[in-house]
């Protein structure tokens, strides 16, 4: 699909970051996939605490498969999030969906956050971190399986993750959001994310009300 009328422009702050910039009507959609261990849901419980009352939408993308990105071959025996003390480490900025993950997982595990070498040293996109582990700066980080095949390495699925859309009713009522509804809904768009590897469709074109 084409459309030479309009045009998209993506800016990386992570999910919260993006839901900050949404309430301040800096955006007009905000994608996000941020976990909350007390509900064991995605992004719903973030929205009613940063937009309250506020009526908010949220458009399913897809399940995306999250992991520990490490080095080809493995070389350092990474099996699971216990073992991320043990390597060096690159990190997400605070504030993004995967480190929220990150950050949970280890509070499971009750992992020494002072005994991971890296910890403090954030990367703002998956891809960055790909690519600062595939230059040998870095064992291991977190991240999505597409990236971490897009720089041949390998990846140890931790699990899935709910990423939506975020906007506001009134966007609803928008020519740019029929686009963009009929383009996840599409089969097109489906059958791409199942190519890609990673991605679970079946949540892809799901519309929830906050």
């Amino acid at each position: 699909m084409y459309y030479p009328d309009f045009n998209l422009v993506s800016l990386n702050r992570g999910s919260m970051g993006g839901l900050v910039s949404l309430k301040n009507q800096e955006t007009h959609f905000a994608p996000t996939h941020l976990f909350d261990p007390e509900s064991n849901d995605y992004n719903i419980p973030y929205i009613k605490k940063i937009f309250g009352d506020q009526r908010i939408f949220l458009l399913g993308v897809a399940k995306r498969n999250q992991g520990i990105i490490v080095k080809k071959g493995n070389p350092s025996n990474i099996k699971g999030i216990e073992d991320i003390q043990n390597v060096r480490f690159i990190n997400r900025q605070k504030g993004s969906g995967t480190r929220i993950l990150l950050d949970y997982l280890i509070d499971r595990k009750s992992i020494d956050r002072s005994r991971i070498k890296g910890y403090d040293f954030e990367l703002y996109t998956h891809m960055a971190v790909c690519n600062f582990i595939q230059k040998g700066y870095a064992d291991c980080g977190i991240g999505i399986k597409t990236a971490a095949d897009a720089f041949d390495l390998d990846f140890i699925p931790i699990g899935y993750e709910e990423y939506e859309l975020a906007f506001y009713e009134s966007f609803l009522n928008d020519k740019r959001y029929d686009i963009i509804y009929k383009l996840i809904q599409s089969q097109n768009f489906k059958d791409k994310l199942k190519n890609y590897g990673g991605y679970d469709t079946s949540i892809t074109g799901r519309i929830r009300k906050v």
